[in-house]
């Protein structure tokens, strides 16, 4: 996969913090950059997936007339030790 060009404007403070990283952790502003959006796309990925786990825990484990649910606890070996049941709260959109 291949680089692009891409030009970004950052308040001076930010570029003050970036140079200060250079040569201790990084070897350049452009991979501070880098890192700084892989990590942001990563924990944007971590997101969706604890969301889509939540809409996939709802769709299997039906919400009770008193809005509680119970979850299955499973151990390292997937097998159900347990549920865990939780009152649950409809976000108002």
């Amino acid at each position: 996969m291949g680089m692009k060009v891409l030009t970004v404007n950052l308040p001076e403070s930010h570029l003050v913090a970036i140079q200060r990283l250079i040569g201790e952790l990084y070897p350049s502003r452009s991979e501070v950059i880098r890192c700084a959006v892989r990590d942001l796309l990563r924990e944007y990925i971590e997101i969706i997936k604890k969301e889509t786990k939540a809409q996939l825990i709802e769709d299997d484990f039906p919400v009770d007339d008193d809005g509680v649910v119970r979850i299955p606890i499973i151990d390292d070996n997937d097998k159900v030790i347990g549920y865990r049941t939780v009152d649950v709260v409809r976000r108002l959109e």
